[in-house]
């Protein structure tokens, strides 16, 4: 035989072992160099959006406040009774319409879920018809399901919950005399 017949059979046996490791080794064969690839997933849990309401608004009160002495007044989230420091004394009793009070927001969305509360540390309460401000600080809140934080809240099983927000009410000394009134935004978000 001529050297030319050996030759396929030469290439042949060298095909096959090729192919045998090819079988034998898929992934070295598919690897390139600086190269590589895989495949993950992607996936999301869609949650019922949360909701926020107000029912009633952060009270002061009527408070009368001396002409030399500035003060305060402070409502509680928990309790709502208003307590009154320098200057500022209750100008009506408890029971009259013009009693302080904790505002009330009621919380909506996925039961059982944890979610944050979020206020701002100040406020600026301005007098009707111009002329005045003052400045509500310490805003803060108390969850019905949590009370015992003031920056969470708890959905029920029914995906509800009460916040109550209280905070203190700053009055310079002779301040006029009138209705003041501040925007208090709560931003709520799961936790």
């Amino acid at each position: 035989m001529t050297r030319a017949a050996h030759r396929p059979e030469f290439v042949r046996r060298h095909a096959i072992a090729a192919l045998v490791l090819l079988c034998l080794f898929p992934s070295v064969a598919a690897a390139q160099p600086g190269r590589a690839t895989a495949q993950g997933s992607a996936s999301a849990v869609i949650v019922e959006p949360l909701a926020v309401t107000a029912i009633t608004d952060l009270q002061f009160g009527a408070v009368a406040v001396s002409d030399l002495q500035p003060g305060t007044v402070t409502v509680p989230a928990g309790s709502g009774t208003a307590s009154y420091t320098g200057g500022a004394r209750a100008a009506c009793s408890e029971q009259n319409d013009c009693a302080a009070g904790a505002a009330l927001f009621t919380v909506r969305g996925e039961q059982g879920r944890d979610y944050d509360i979020l206020l701002p540390a100040q406020v600026t309460a301005a007098a009707r018809g111009g002329g005045g401000a003052l400045f509500v600080t310490g805003l803060h809140s108390q969850s019905r399901n949590r009370p015992g934080d003031n920056l969470m809240g708890k959905l029920d099983m029914n995906g509800s919950d009460d916040v109550r927000i209280g905070g203190t009410l700053e009055i310079p000394a002779g301040s006029e005399p009138g209705t003041y009134s501040a925007q208090v935004p709560i931003v709520v978000s799961y936790g």
